[in-house]
């Protein structure tokens, strides 16, 4: 067979494959003949590649790797190392991942570095997390390259490790926390809790003293992870942290060792903390205690002084506080917040813009004073309401109001200068709402994948949560329906947010 402008298969890897396939079990008849069908409708498509559809060519190759078929990694190579579309790309080395043989492990590897693309590199991780702790393609990373001379290949290494939970790992992870590169580091740390290494305990404590916060945040997510009682004062005094994030992860990782002796530094933080962290508090409250008393730290510490004491105390229910503002039936656990709204062209279809306006609006007129808030509209540019977060004052939300009802569509959707450009302007963020009816379309980074990929990078350190709406209702005219690729928009935004922490949420 020859090959394609996409990268379809080799002559020699399509009979490679053939064979592989023939040789598997009976009972995965079915799967094989679903496989081969699949692959022939990706090479037809591949041939033409301008003219069909983009999200076809990804679903179908995201289809295939959910075969998991052993035998096939030859063809998720090819596709990995020659396929123009990035999207693509991401979905065979998934593939690979889901297989979970070494030699799928060896072939998204050397596709990585071969690649210009760093985004392959990126993908490891998450490729990694589906092959489970698998003894030979774990060792085979182990030695391999856990301590390879590219950092990039050390840090993702050090992450997949972690995700796949592969525990014979601990020791040599343990090892890179003396790396001089930040991110293998960083990971190390991390995939030490993941991978439950109780002998790194004294270590992981000892980050939490790190200068940098980046450090003692995931010092934080791994002692959580570990689920040792010992690190319980350690995490305790990290509620004290000058770094929110740190805060929220010290937070998070009591809740999950479910120490009772943590209640009243935990109750403590409530009415210090933003709304944020204050609902984490609660949640980590509840988990440990089977209560729920609100984010009232009054309440909390009354039922403490009482379980102490032997007599009475508050009973469960709900306090006014906890009643929160909705956007788009999702609840607003924050009072640092970015509203983000498309205004391209393709707004218009359906009247979507009609309805995005009004929606906010509803959201805005709701928001209490304590909150503090910003609006971007973005078509082919980001458009700013103001220049920082402000307090939803009664002036305020009248003005924003104003703006809102002055957005109009016209113009391309560029995702990328938006989003970033949204937490350049507004450092003490910790909450963005992203909604938007199609895919990237202008802007120093258009392809969807490698925004993915490079948000994921801002938002790993900087904590921002960043949850999408696509707002698909109504059709394109005729004469323009070939750019309203629901699928394709609905896929680019449900990833967004899978990635950063967030919700997706769509409307059709």
């Amino acid at each position: 067979m020859k090959a394609i402008l996409s990268g379809v298969a080799s002559s020699r890897s399509s009979f490679c494959l053939a064979v592989a396939l023939a040789i598997l079990p009976a009972s995965r008849a079915d799967d094989k003949a679903r496989f081969e069908e699949l692959r022939g409708r990706y090479e037809e498509l591949a041939r033409n590649n301008d003219r069909e559809p983009l999200h076809e060519r990804t679903r179908i190759m995201e289809e295939m790797g959910e075969l998991r078929l052993a035998g096939a990694e030859s063809f998720f190579g090819d596709v990995l190392s020659k396929d123009t579309s990035l999207a693509v790309k991401v979905q065979a080395a998934e593939a690979l991942g889901k297989i979970g043989t070494k030699a799928a492990v060896e072939i998204l590897y050397r596709a990585a570095l071969s690649s210009r693309e760093s985004l392959v590199t990126d993908t490891i991780p998450v490729a990694l997390a589906h092959v489970g702790a698998q003894e030979e393609p774990g060792s085979y990373l182990v030695s391999k390259y856990l301590y390879s001379n590219n950092p990039a290949i050390r840090a993702a290494t050090a992450e997949g490790l972690g995700l796949m939970g592969y525990r014979p790992a601990g020791e040599p992870l343990e090892k890179l926390l003396r790396d001089r590169d930040f991110n293998a580091r960083y990971e190390a740390i991390r995939a030490l809790g993941r991978v439950k290494r109780a002998e790194a305990l004294e270590d992981l404590l000892k980050e939490l003293e790190s200068r940098d916060a980046r450090f003692r945040d995931a010092a934080c997510q791994a002692l959580g992870e570990l689920g040792d009682p010992k690190a319980q004062d350690g995490l305790v005094k990290a509620l004290q942290d000058p770094a929110w994030q740190v805060r929220e992860a010290a937070v998070i990782a009591l809740g999950r060792l479910g120490g009772i002796d943590a209640v009243p530094a935990l109750a403590d933080r409530l009415d210090k903390e933003e709304l944020r962290i204050a609902t984490e508090l609660e949640t980590a409250l509840q988990k440990i205690t089977g209560k729920n008393f609100g984010r009232s730290s009054t309440r909390w510490l009354s039922w403490w002084k009482a379980r102490a004491g032997g007599g009475g105390a508050a009973e469960d229910g709900d306090d006014e506080e906890k009643t929160v503002v909705n956007y788009y039936e999702a609840p607003l656990h924050t009072n640092r917040v970015i509203f983000i709204i498309d205004t391209s062209g393709s707004m218009e279809w359906g009247d979507r813009i009609g309805v995005a306006r009004k929606e906010l609006a509803k959201t805005i007129g709701e928001l209490r004073p304590s909150t503090f808030f910003n609006i971007l509209s973005f078509s082919s540019s980001p458009i700013p309401w103001e220049k920082d977060l402000v307090p939803a004052t009664d002036p305020n939300k009248a003005a924003a109001l104003q703006f809102v009802e002055r957005l109009l569509p016209g113009g391309g959707t560029n995702a990328w200068d938006t989003l970033t450009d949204a937490m350049e302007r507004n450092p003490t963020v910790d909450t963005i709402y992203f909604l938007s009816d199609g895919v990237p379309w202008g802007g120093r980074i258009e392809d969807p994948e490698k925004i993915v990929a490079e948000i994921r990078k801002i938002v790993k350190f900087s904590k921002v949560r960043i949850h999408t709406i696509a707002l698909l209702m109504g059709d394109a005219p005729p004469s323009e329906r070939k750019y309203d690729d629901k699928d394709a928009a609905a896929r680019f935004m449900k990833r967004l947010a899978m990635h950063n922490g967030g919700e997706f949420i769509e409307k059709r």
